[in-house]
């Protein structure tokens, strides 16, 4: 099994999120993306804000420099905003202490 399939993998697990494998993986390809050891974040620039899709570190890794690195190239792309889309706003707002809830989404399931 690949790293990206291990951290996919283990992701998935972790969260709630509703997505395949394949479409995380998908994402990642197609989106602006930093992938190591440690785990991954995936996400893209619309106008002045960047939106963070997926991320993840591995129990015990830093979250940190893949923030950094984020939050480096949105600058660089000007970007005014970063927004985390989660489910777990708890656990974020835990790991990122300097920022802060914004914004609501409205979700419908189309079947």
């Amino acid at each position: 099994m690949s790293l990206i399939d291990n951290l996919v993998t283990e992701f998935l697990r972790r969260s709630r999120s509703r997505y395949s494998p394949g479409q995380v993986k998908e994402a990642l390809k197609d989106n602006l993306s930093i992938v190591t050891d440690d785990g991954f974040i995936c996400f893209n620039i619309v106008q002045d804000e960047c939106f963070v899709l997926f991320a993840y570190t591995r129990p015990g890794a830093d979250f940190k420099p893949f923030k950094t690195a984020m939050e480096l190239y949105a600058r660089s792309r000007g970007c005014r905003y970063v927004k985390f889309i989660t489910k777990r706003e708890k656990g974020f707002q835990r790991l990122l202490p300097d920022y802060y809830p914004a914004e609501r989404v409205f979700e419908k399931e189309l079947v």
